[in-house]
């Protein structure tokens, strides 16, 4: 059985490959930048560091803060862009268009919402229950959707599947 010190180490450590990888693919997919239409390499390139900063900055075990509360690194982050990231992938559009700027509106209001939890007494929270249910299920259908985007397209975007499907499970 591992201790609580065991579980930390383990812990920053997982954290710390994150981070190595992350910037190392991060360093390789801004020399390929040209080889994507730029909507889709910045929704890519956002997807990817929203994953490295969400690693780590966990509420409970930040890297580099200890007891921090990193409210704008969620995985709600992760799945606005990704689903943008797979809306553009699988559609001829060359542009980012402003009104896809609604789709980061349950994330927000998630973020928000959490730092009124932070600032609640404990015997209030239950107030943001009902508005966090309702988030989650927005994401939810973000999710359904991302996976019904995939399977209606051609095969080529097929290998998304690998990580909406997990995704949406878990």
């Amino acid at each position: 059985m591992l201790s609580n010190g065991d579980t930390e180490y383990m812990l920053k450590f997982i954290q710390i490959i994150v981070l190595l990888q992350g910037l190392f693919f991060l360093t390789i997919l801004l020399k390929k930048k040209q080889e994507y239409k730029p909507v889709n390499f910045w929704l890519f390139f956002s997807t990817v560091l929203s994953v490295v900063l969400y690693a780590l900055g966990d509420d409970n075990y930040n890297l580099f803060v200890p007891d921090a509360n990193w409210y704008f690194f969620s995985d709600l982050l992760i799945i606005s862009l990704l689903y943008l990231l797979i809306k553009y992938q699988v559609s001829n559009q060359n542009y980012f268009s402003k009104i896809d700027l609604l789709f980061f509106i349950p994330y927000l209001l998630y973020a928000f919402l959490q730092i009124i939890e932070h600032t609640l007494e404990p015997d209030l929270h239950i107030l943001i229950v009902i508005p966090i249910i309702v988030i989650s299920v927005i994401i939810l259908g973000y999710l359904i959707n991302m996976n019904r985007m995939i399977l209606m397209n051609n095969k080529d975007h097929r290998w998304m599947l690998v990580f909406t499907i997990p995704y949406t499970l878990i």
